[in-house]
């Protein structure tokens, strides 16, 4: 299988990568409570999960990276539920802006940001509204769940949509982590 993860490349690869202009996925995500079912680090897990299949599945058409996910995002209204690690607005903007930043000082022109957070969002696409204009690279944003939408949601027997900690959430969890997910139904 084709290696997409930024973290178990060496440098030379990456350097190459640059080279044969490959896409850079940066996940963004979070750490949060998940209900009384799911691990704090569903959207994390969800998220690199999804670029790193997205990555796997574009490699043949284009060579295609993953950077480590930015687990921190931005989770304040989860704070009184425990379990919640989050940043200021100002915190996680200048930690997405420095790592784009990076990656296209490695020679990379192609990024895009997957967001598995919904808090994430609007500080996601003003980052780009800012950054857009003047950077060296093509930038371009998504969240996972937006795209997947209805497809996503002709899989799923109890919801409309990807809720939080809801069924779909749930059963990608059971696919990816399935220790880690609590089934008993006392929970």
């Amino acid at each position: 299988m084709i290696e997409v993860d930024w973290a178990r490349l060496k440098a030379h690869e990456l350097r190459k990568l640059a080279n044969e202009n490959a896409v850079v996925i940066l996940p963004i995500a979070s750490i949060e409570q998940h209900g009384p079912h799911l691990p704090v680090m569903t959207d994390t897990r969800l998220g690199q999960e999804i670029a790193h299949r997205a990555a796997r599945k574009a490699y043949s058409t284009r060579a295609v990276v993953v950077a480590p996910v930015v687990w921190s995002g931005l989770s304040e209204h989860h704070m009184p539920f425990g379990g919640t690690l989050t940043l200021s607005h100002d915190t996680f903007r200048r930690v997405v802006r420095d790592l784009i930043e990076a990656i296209i000082r490695q020679g990379f022109k192609d990024i895009l940001i997957s967001n598995s957070h919904g808090g994430n969002i609007i500080a996601m696409q003003q980052i780009l509204d800012e950054l857009a204009p003047t950077s060296k690279a093509t930038l371009v944003a998504t969240t996972y769940d937006v795209e997947a939408g209805e497809d996503l949601s002709r899989h799923l027997e109890d919801q409309s949509g990807v809720l939080h900690a809801g069924e779909a959430e749930t059963s990608m969890m059971l696919v990816c982590e399935p220790d880690l997910v609590d089934t008993s139904k006392h929970n």
